[in-house]
Parts: structure tokens; C-alpha cells; sequence
């Protein structure tokens, strides 16, 4: 199950600057809201420095050995089937517009805040996870009725 899901998985890991803060994610949802439409003018202008892109790795270590103290990085995980967002062989601004699309146009977004620290080091990541706006098939309805039980249907 966990290795289907990671296949699935569309990332993208950046590097926010320094001069921006972002409220903690685990307090309210006024918060993590502030933080999705934050990403999306971050992406939107591309102020961000990218630093991954491609399929979730199972265990991904964004920070690098020269980040300053407080370094924030936000991943962007879109869970999909299609496989429509995952041409990782574009150019960095096709793929920041992609990931902003997703978070723009998607209501549900699940926001997990950590501090990851090292020995003299200590870092924020911020994931946020989505599903993919792409439908990979024309719905189909679960339960098909003949016309005639519908048809003549009185309330007695």
C-alpha cells in the first residue's frame, strides 16, 4: 500500500526566502489557509529556490548542508492516478505553474507542520498534501435504474 501511494505521488520541495514567515500550521485553520495562499503567490511570482521534483522519495531529506538556521522548505505532494502533472522533464516554471494550479484549484488540502532539528541546525517543513484536480475517467454512476422504476413513481 505504501509503495502504490509513493508512485502516486507527485512532489515538489522549495525553498521559501528568508524574508518569509509563515504562521504555524498546527494551531487553526486560519493558518493553514494563510500558508496555501502564501505558496500560490510564492509560486506565482517563482521566488522560490526549487530543490526537488518528481515522485515522493520514502524518506527525503530536503535541507541542505549550507541552509541558515530557520530554513523553511514546503513540499507540494499531489496524490494522482492520471499521471498528468508528473512530466518532470519540463522547464521549472511549467512545473511551479502545475503545482500552483493544483493548490488554486483544490478546497481540500491536509497541512502537517515540523521542525526538523540537527545538531546545529534548526529547520521547518512545512507538507502539504492534495488531491489531484485531474479526473482520470468520465464518473460513472454507482447504481443504474431501468426507466420503467422510475417512471411512475406516486406518493400514496
Amino acid at each position: 500500500m505504501t509503495k502504490s501511494l509513493l508512485t502516486k505521488t507527485s512532489t515538489l520541495a522549495v525553498k521559501l526566502p528568508e524574508n518569509v514567515e509563515l504562521p504555524s500550521a498546527n494551531q487553526k485553520i486560519r493558518a493553514q489557509k494563510q500558508i496555501i495562499k502564501t505558496m500560490i503567490q510564492l509560486l506565482r511570482s517563482q521566488s522560490v529556490e526549487l530543490r526537488y521534483a518528481g515522485w515522493k522519495p520514502a524518506d527525503a531529506d530536503y535541507f541542505r548542508d549550507n541552509d541558515y538556521d530557520g530554513t523553511i522548505v514546503v513540499t507540494i505532494n499531489v496524490i494522482e492516478s492520471s499521471g498528468k502533472i508528473c512530466d518532470f522533464e519540463t522547464s521549472a516554471d511549467k512545473l511551479l505553474k502545475r503545482f500552483k494550479m493544483e493548490l488554486l484549484y483544490n478546497s481540500e488540502h491536509i497541512v502537517i507542520d515540523s521542525i526538523r532539528q540537527s545538531k546545529v541546525r534548526k529547520h521547518r517543513l512545512i507538507e502539504i498534501y492534495t488531491v489531484s484536480r485531474h479526473c482520470p475517467k468520465k464518473a460513472e454512476p454507482a447504481y443504474i435504474f431501468p426507466p420503467s422504476a422510475t417512471r411512475y413513481h406516486s406518493r400514496a
